[in-house]
């Protein structure tokens, strides 16, 4: 640089000084850099160090940078080097900020787990190359029963569970029954007309007429609503039997051509398949001439290999690029092609409806199909066309799927010899050899029925279900699902899991359906998943059973199938588990094709059809490294960020020396690749230093900020905040709490001891793991660590203020002022809530909790593979009885029970941390509800649920007013209103959040108790002998037997020990800075007690503290240790420990007593391997054992009688 632009930079003290103070001071306010809009006014008076030390101090005004200037040489000199630089450090960090920002609080940070994928192409790799079915087993076992994975263009979501299934599929078919967009296969092909493939919110506007002469029904029915109702009208159970002597006909037709040809069996499966579909669709003849037959499967098969060929990922780039729609038809050859033949299958179609409206006008026709569509087209409000595509839909779809469970039939019967006896065994008992079976002999051959659910739930006609997509944003067990998400449910896996149809999933096992009588079983919750799920389940699915039936008996009844032998007399290996992979279909028939010999041996082969395709990538961090940034060859080295921490070996000569040493030390850690910013950013900063008059200036403003930070860092009581793991900047320990949190807890207690402190996202966390610890915080300073973290949307908007979890210290609210009593509510409501739930209340409950007891041990002896269930059943009704004293409940299903549970899975999804950014930015809960869809929603719950708990105090009030009421909790409550001051919203909200509380907690113990029987069976014998010493056998025991129980005691307290149902309790929160043992806690720090280790802490319940040894409570003469009053730690501490902890345990006693008094639970037989006794399964609210199975028997004969007369003396 010249010398000229050398004495443009010289910026003396003096200079400044001069500018600061003697010119036109009158202008200057008292307080120099007071305020933005003196800077802007005398911009010009200012010096560039003025103006860094103003924009230091007001961090909002960055905006009169480059305003702002003394001279034209320093406004050039600005403009030039400090003002765009600046700028750019402060975009910089802006956006860095809000990117982080919005990646912490995205819920995509939530989604189901799944392989890593590639940038752009997600996890398509993993897609090609392997069968997807193989595939998608491994990752079920590395990732659990949801898979998320992506694809170009959409996000795919592979389900693996059944209960994933049945609850996102059908619980929650009104967000999940929509089809993913196919371009055109569905809307060119099929015109839009294709019911499988039809979206679930697609408003028809076919039929203009409609639309003007019905136009209210025509917009609130939606196309598939309509043509799924007229497909059900015309295919339902009741209709179903129409179609009986059609099938009829065909099964005996198939027979006879299998008899005479049987090498060309899979030829007559096809060709009566077609036969069967078009006789039920058009009542056509039944097809016997075998050239016309060939043409019938010659154009079912040309019309779906066409929306095969169209559906496969990657045939038309339309699918990638939508806009490519609107390209001219002239210059669009797939498009017109396309065209051609969806005007070819109408046509062909609508051609097979008129010869049936032919035929209704000359009488010569039977009911089917196609005849009920057009009788009924003015009420299903159907055009035409769209009558003539349904039809053509149930042709398309019935034909294939019918021929290849017949095919699997076969190999069924080839495979297991044994099934096919015992089918022949019970056709020759019930029709003999004079005559065919037929529908008549439908309830009399339960083997055949057991067959027919066993083969579609074998070998299940599709691999995967054509894919549902969410409608909108939904969650499920804590993982979020985006809107538009392809669900894929993976039926053979659900078909074959062993948790639903025992360990013998895999062989075909018609037995499984049949009880020991050899009727089938009843109340099955599940019998397969062939037929789909929710809103799109099979609409043809009775007469495809009714079909196998009469086809099975048929077949099975005339014919024997055997194996095929080579030329050396030996048997034709069979390939039971390989298949063959001809094609890729998605959005269409999800079928399998069959094609072989018997000539070969191999029976069938299977084709192998739907693979995931097409979705969008996960996220923007989809694809990440850990490695630092390396610096860019094609940009400015100066502007290639890095990313790892200070040079900590320049700070001491910064402290130590003055001078141009100073200056020099500064320039190489912010120029050093180690230093987190841009470091050319920093030369606005350092624009001194290279001045020889400037950098002694400001080397000691350096040298003092830099001390100044170090007596701050030093005197920060922060220094002794409790050890824990290192984290990354703003992100804190956050990774590190995925996978397996019991683990890493254990892990960091043994490492830096039982008081650990983590902080995520800025917000300190501090996890206790010593019971001492916990007593001495939570309990002896109760005040300080009694408040809870703020959850605006699940407490202050969808619970009101209402739930005795909100934080301690919340003022009441009145009209349109707040009114601080000198009571606060939530003291009141926990008072209040005490009285009625107090140890001596709560022996009035006693008898309430003896009649469930024994209708709990009752139902499990009557079903004990239903066991789970009954105690749900038993802890809601129980409830309800305790609060509203509402007589037993047979089922859990009841109205009130069901829209709590509702309410609880609700708001604990809302008091979940990430959902929703109000938690995160309080000043959002001043948005109004017009532009605040969440808190419209809150709101809206808010007032449903009251309304629902009011009403059920409302019915307490009124039977309390009629006298026909005993003293219950809510009973209390009210007649204690006036000595409270509860209003009667206050006494709902309390006993409705005590019900979704109360009832989860005390099945899941039970469960919990349930697995320490099976896999500790000493216990139980100990247990039934002190039973049989103080009950015997000729009553139930009772509370009055309580005393003499010591060992039952025991074992409540162990089972609430060995598994505490809230791992981690409900999170306390500090209300002021506080010392413990030379540590410091902040205020404000969120406290975890880590109840999951305390009650496995091998120092207080020794060496087998993981065991299940209720003796560990027992004194040497057997009687209850009284050391103290629970001797665990799962009913919580201080002011906020369990108010219904007597109740709870009278309930547990007494169930556990009569129980095991009468039954003898056990291992099941089929139940092989190791139990697993550390699993358990996340419910939301608490955690249960992972399902396992159990024989339960009674312990004698009278068991039965004296519990019923039991019941009788105590329901009366």
């Amino acid at each position: 640089m010249d010398s000229q632009s050398d004495e443009r930079r010289l910026i003396s003290t003096e200079q400044i000084s001069h500018d600061l103070v003697t010119k036109d001071s009158s202008a200057q306010p008292r307080n120099t850099f007071c305020t933005p809009s003196w800077a802007k006014k005398n911009h010009a008076r200012l010096s560039p160090l003025a103006l860094y030390w103003f924009t230091d101090s007001h961090p909002r005004s960055f905006s009169i940078l480059h305003v702002v200037a003394r001279s034209n040489s320093i406004a050039v000199l600005i403009d030039n080097v400090q003002g765009h630089q600046r700028l750019g450090i402060i975009a910089t960090i802006g956006i860095v900020t809000i990117f982080l920002e919005h990646y912490v609080r995205s819920p995509y940070r939530k989604l189901p787990h799944g392989p890593l994928g590639l940038p752009i192409i997600g996890n398509t790799l993993s897609l090609i190359g392997r069968p997807q079915l193989v595939t998608f087993s491994e990752w079920k076992k590395t990732y659990g029963d949801l898979t998320y994975i992506t694809v170009p263009g959409q996000r795919l979501l592979v389900i693996n569970s059944y209960k994933a299934a049945i609850e996102l599929l059908d619980r929650r078919s009104g967000n999940t029954s929509d089809r993913p967009q196919n371009i055109v296969a569905f809307k060119i092909l099929s015109g839009e007309q294709l019911m499988v493939l039809m979206g679930h919110n697609v408003v028809s506007v076919a039929c203009p007429s409609l639309i003007l002469s019905n136009s209210a029904n025509v917009l609130r029915g939606f196309r598939w609503r309509r043509t799924r109702r007229a497909a059900h009208k015309a295919l339902n159970k009741e209709v179903a039997h129409q179609y009986l002597p059609m099938q009829m006909t065909e099964a005996v037709l198939l027979a006879a051509d299998i008899l005479a040809t049987p090498k060309d069996w899979n030829e007559h499966f096809q060709l009566h398949a077609a036969s069967l579909i078009m006789s039920m669709v058009y009542d056509h003849p039944p097809v016997t001439n075998e050239e016309t037959g060939s043409a019938v499967v010659e154009v079912v098969n040309g019309i779906i290999n066409r929306l095969l060929h169209a559906a496969k990922p990657g045939t038309y780039f339309v699918e990638f690029f939508p806009w490519m729609m609107y390209i001219p038809r002239c210059l669009s050859i797939w498009r017109m092609d396309a065209e051609e033949h969806c005007r070819k299958n109408t046509m062909y179609f609508e051609n097979l409806v008129s010869d049936v409206k032919k035929r209704m006008a000359s009488g010569t026709i039977r009911d089917c199909f196609t005849t009920n569509l057009v009788e009924n087209s003015s009420h299903n409000q159907l055009t035409s066309g769209e009558n003539a595509w349904l039809a053509g839909t149930m042709y398309l779809a019935g034909s294939e799927t019918s021929a290849n469970m017949m095919a699997w039939f076969l190999l069924a019967m080839l495979l297991h010899p044994d099934v096919q006896q015992n089918a022949q065994e019970e056709l020759d008992t019930v029709v003999g050899r004079s005559r065919t079976p037929t529908f008549a002999d439908f309830n009399q051959l339960p083997y055949i029925q057991a067959m027919v659910k066993e083969v579609l739930r074998w070998r299940s006609p599709s691999l995967f279900a054509v894919p549902h997509t969410t409608s909108e944003d939904d969650w499920y067990d804590d993982m979020f699902i985006p809107k538009g998400t392809s669900c894929i449910p993976n039926v053979w896996v659900l078909n074959s899991d062993p948790e639903l149809f025992g360990p013998d999933a895999a062989r075909f096992n018609p037995a499984r359906y049949l009880d020991e009588s050899g009727k089938l079983k009843t109340g099955i919750p599940v019998e397969h998943f062939s037929f789909g799920f929710g809103r799109r389940i099979c609409v043809g699915q009775h007469v495809a059973n009714n079909s196998l039936f009469i086809n099975f008996a048929m077949i099975l009844w005339s014919m024997k199938i055997e194996r095929v032998t080579d030329a050396n007399g030996n048997l034709v290996p069979l390939d039971a588990d390989g298949y063959v992979e001809e094609g890729v279909a998605v959005y269409v028939f999800l079928f399998l094709r069959t094609k072989g010999s018997a000539d070969t041996g191999v029976a069938i082969h299977r084709r192998l059809i739907a693979r995931s395709c097409l979705v969008s990538p996960r996220h923007l961090l989809s694809w990440r490294t850990r490695k630092s940034c390396a610096t860019s060859k094609t940009l400015d080295p100066e502007l290639t960020p890095t990313y790892t921490h200070l040079d900590s070996s320049a700070l001491p000569i910064t402290f130590d020396v003055a001078g141009p040493f100073v200056a020099h030390t500064v320039h190489h850690v912010a120029t050093n690749p180690s230093f987190g910013v841009l470091s050319a950013q920093w030369d606005d900063i350092l624009f001194y230093i290279n001045d020889p008059h400037g950098y002694n200036l400001f080397a000691l403003i350096v040298t003092l900020a830099l001390c100044t930070a170090s007596v701050h860092f030093i005197r920060s009581p922060y220094r002794k905040v409790p050890p824990g793991p290192q984290g990354v900047p703003i992100l804190g320990n956050l990774f590190q709490l995925r996978g397996d949190i019991f683990s890493s807890f254990k892990e960091w207690q043994q490492s830096f001891g039982d008081l650990l402190y983590i902080t995520i996202v800025g917000q300190p966390i501090l996890i206790i793991s010593s019971g001492n610890i916990a007593f001495d915080l939570l309990d002896r300073c109760a005040a300080n660590y009694s408040e809870r973290p703020r959850m605006i949307v699940g407490a202050e908007i969808m619970a009101g203020g209402l739930a005795l979890f909100i934080r301690f210290n919340v003022s009441c609210q009145s009209t349109a002022w707040y009114v601080t009593y000198w009571f606060y509510r939530t003291r009141r409501l926990r008072k209040a809530t005490h009285g009625a739930m107090s140890n001596q209340i709560a022996r009035q409950y006693q008898s309430m909790q003896a009649i469930e007891a024994v209708l709990l041990t009752l139902g499990i002896l009557d079903k004990p593979e239903d066991w789970n269930a009954h105690m749900r059943r038993t802890t809601a009704s129980l409830t309800m009885s305790i609060l509203y004293y509402h007589p037993p409940t047979i089922s859990e299903n009841n109205k009130s029970i069901q829209d709590i549970k509702n309410f609880a899975d609700r708001l604990s999804r809302a008091c979940r941390p990430g959902p929703h950014l109000v938690e995160v930015f309080p000043w959002m809960l001043h948005i109004p509800q017009l532009f605040a869809k969440w808190k419209r929603e809150a709101n809206y719950w808010f007032a449903h649920d009251t309304k629902i708990f009011e009403g059920l105090v409302d019915d307490v009030v009124n039977r309390m007013n009629a006298g026909n009421i005993r003293p219950c909790f809510t009973t209390t409550m009210i007649e204690n209103a006036g000595d409270s001051k509860l209003s009667k919203r206050e006494i709902a909200w309390t006993t409705g959040l005590l019900f979704a509380a109360g009832t989860e907690t005390t099945a899941s113990v039970m469960a919990w108790f349930m697995l320490a029987m099976v896999a500790f069976p000493e216990v139980q014998r100990r247990v039934q002998e002190e039973l049989d010493t103080v009950v015997g056998h000729l009553r139930a025991p009772t509370f009055a037997d309580f005393e003499q129980l010591s060992y039952i005691q025991a074992i409540v307290k162990e089972s609430l020990r060995w598994r505490a149902t809230i791992p981690f309790g409900l999170p306390h929160r500090t209300l002021e800075d506080d010392w413990y043992e030379g540590m410091f806690i902040p205020k404000g720090t969120i406290c975890i007690a880590n109840v999951h280790g305390m009650n496995r802490d091998p120092r207080v319940f020794g060496t087998d503290a993981a065991d299940f040894n209720p003796e560990r409570y027992l004194d040497e003469a057997g009687g209850i240790n009284a050391t103290s009053v629970d001797d665990h730690y799962t009913y919580g501490f201080g002011r906020r420990n369990c108010l219904g902890r007597y109740v709870a345990n009278n309930s547990l006693f007494i169930n556990i007593a009569v129980l095991l008094w009468a039954a003898k639970i056990s291992r099941a037989k089929d139940d092989v391997g190791p139990l697993d006794v550390d699993g358990f399964v996340d419910d939301g609210m608490v955690i249960r054992p992972i399902p396992f199975g159990c024989d339960i028997q009674p312990r004698f004969s009278e068991v039965r009688h004296i519990l019923s007369q039991e019941k009788e003396l105590l329901m009366h």
